[in-house]
């Protein structure tokens, strides 16, 4: 398969510190950071934008999803960091960042 560089992006989602702290499974989360990682540095270093989205909320969380669930969500129970990307873009190799800020499916997202 042939990419045009100038045509194609690479969109990376949810490689943030909270979701890769779960148990991930048919892959570790390790094995596929590593391997995200990777293909971004490719894609980055041909020329391609590689965007990185990550799912975050307001500080008072009222932006938080608040579905009605056997066992909802514990929001104010976060770590520090949780929305947060293992290692930042590198604007110098294509990369750049966008925030989602609700969980709901074709929302609005915000530029970093």
């Amino acid at each position: 398969m042939q990419l045009d560089a100038k045509t194609t992006a690479l969109i990376l989602i949810d490689l943030q510190r909270g979701v890769l702290a779960m148990p991930l499974a048919p892959h570790a989360a390790a094995t596929v950071f590593e391997r995200s990682r990777r293909i971004a540095d490719r894609f980055g270093a041909a020329g391609a934008l590689v965007v990185r989205v990550r799912v975050s909320f307001s500080r008072d969380l009222a932006d938080a999803p608040r579905s009605p669930v056997d066992q909802p969500m514990k929001h104010g129970a976060l770590p520090p960091g949780w929305d947060e990307f293992p290692e930042p873009p590198d604007p110098s190799r294509g990369s750049s960042c966008a925030i989602r800020r609700i969980c709901e499916p074709l929302e609005p997202i915000e530029s970093e």
